[in-house]
């Protein structure tokens, strides 16, 4: 559903680069349902609603990558700042389990990285926007998980 999500995102901003009207999203559930950008925004986490303002900005592929990779930074920054959370708040050799989860996850993302540089050996800039938006996804993602383990580990 996550990987879904990015593929319409990337999508929809492309599509805005593509047109001046606002696009209309389809989100697929069990129940199929037409929900418009406005409310997809009101769903973004911060981080990603301050990558698609500065796409809507600059929407060149150099200016989309640039909004991307930034946003890239800002959910490492989150990552770190999960990652000492919960290196304040779990007993010790909890952490350091942690800690190997992340030593593994930043192999498998490098790993993830070489997949999608794979996308930069295609004709056309489009790709290159593809490379950078599955990079930035996976990123994202960890973030996300961390976030979330930490949320329901101070509950």
């Amino acid at each position: 559903m996550k990987n879904l999500l990015l593929i319409v995102l990337t999508i929809l901003f492309l599509a805005s680069a593509c047109s001046n009207k606002q696009p209309e999203v389809v989100i697929e559930t069990n129940e199929a349902q037409n929900v418009s950008t406005e409310e997809v925004a009101e769903k973004l986490h911060p981080i990603e609603q301050k990558v698609r303002d500065c796409i809507d900005k600059d929407y060149s592929t150099v200016g989309m990558n640039k909004c991307v990779y930034e946003g890239m930074k800002a959910w490492e920054k989150e990552i770190d700042k999960y990652l000492n959370l919960l290196k304040s708040t779990l007993p010790e050799e909890d952490f350091e389990k942690i800690e190997k989860s992340q030593e593994e996850w930043e192999e498998y993302k490098e790993a993830q990285f070489r997949v999608a540089e794979i996308m930069l050996k295609k004709d056309g800039t489009m790709h290159q926007n593809v490379a950078v938006g599955l990079k930035s996804g996976i990123i994202e993602e960890r973030a996300k998980e961390l976030e979330s383990f930490y949320n329901l580990w101070k509950l």
